[in-house]
């Protein structure tokens, strides 16, 4: 777990000086010429996502490229991206304004795991028994964040959030799909989809997808009618139903924490 630990806090720091690095370049605008979808396997996981291909000006010329991304645009619609001519790569700005949180992330998690895997070192060293003890508690003190964290600090956030927002009208026009197989062949394969809603916002028509994800059900329902809510200070898109669902899978969190801690007061 130490390992661990150290790998999250130094890919934390990797990712932090990546971030910076791409800092120093400005953005710039470009023009969406095509978006497709395209399958992307890895270990075993099978995951939708879409290729975008994008025209732009900048002050090394003129460039059409190509680059990946887990939200899908409408061809025509003008972003901002960010062009590092050194390394050829191209970047979203909505994209690399969404994974600026990711080095923190990562570095915190790893000090969390660095210091509960030397807890667990201290107790082994011991032989004392409490390290069963220590674990359980340690995984209901993470139920019970992540289950506040959704169903608490997200919809606080998001209510601040909705005070600059455009309510409209969208409807779920596409799902990626995501599988794991842990045989290694289609049966039995676990797929989890994520809607596409598509909206219609300041004379522009455009899509995005929703980052609540399930089995299957309302996220499948081609042509559901959904409120979308737009941010028009910072761009930022909801989706009304699916952040409340959201808010229901936190409190199953807090109860399942509440009841193991609840157990383990019972054995200890």
């Amino acid at each position: 777990m130490l390992l661990f630990g150290i790998g999250f806090f130094i890919w934390g720091m990797v990712l932090l000086v990546r971030y910076m690095q791409f800092k120093k370049i400005k953005p710039v605008k470009g023009m969406v010429t095509a978006c497709e979808k395209k399958k992307r396997k890895m270990q075993g996981t099978s995951v939708e996502e879409f290729e975008i291909e994008v025209s732009f000006d900048c002050s090394y010329g003129s460039f059409h490229k190509k680059v990946r991304d887990d939200q899908p645009l409408m061809e025509g619609e003008y972003v901002d991206v960010r062009f590092d001519m050194a390394k050829d790569k191209l970047a979203l700005e909505r994209t690399y304004k969404k994974t600026a949180s990711y080095p923190i992330v990562f570095m915190i998690t790893g000090v969390v795991v660095t210091i509960f895997g030397i807890i667990l070192e201290i107790a082994r060293a011991s032989g004392d028994d409490g390290i069963k003890v220590i674990m359980a508690a340690g995984i209901c003190i993470i139920f019970l964040l992540f289950g506040i964290w959704l169903s608490f600090i997200m919809p606080y956030s998001r209510k601040k959030k909705l005070k600059n927002c455009d309510v409209v009208e969208g409807v779920l026009v596409d799902f990626v799909k995501s599988g794991y197989s842990s045989n290694g062949n289609r049966r039995g394969r676990d797929y989890h989809y994520s809607a596409v809603y598509e909206y219609t916002y300041g004379g522009m028509t455009r899509r995005f997808r929703s980052s609540a994800s399930g089995n299957g059900g309302s996220h499948t329902e081609l042509g559901r009618k959904v409120s979308i809510a737009v941010n028009h200070v910072t761009g930022e898109v909801l989706c009304l139903e699916d952040e409340k669902t959201l808010s229901f899978v936190g409190i199953i969190f807090i109860i399942l924490a509440v009841i193991g801690g609840f157990l383990i007061k019972q054995f200890v």
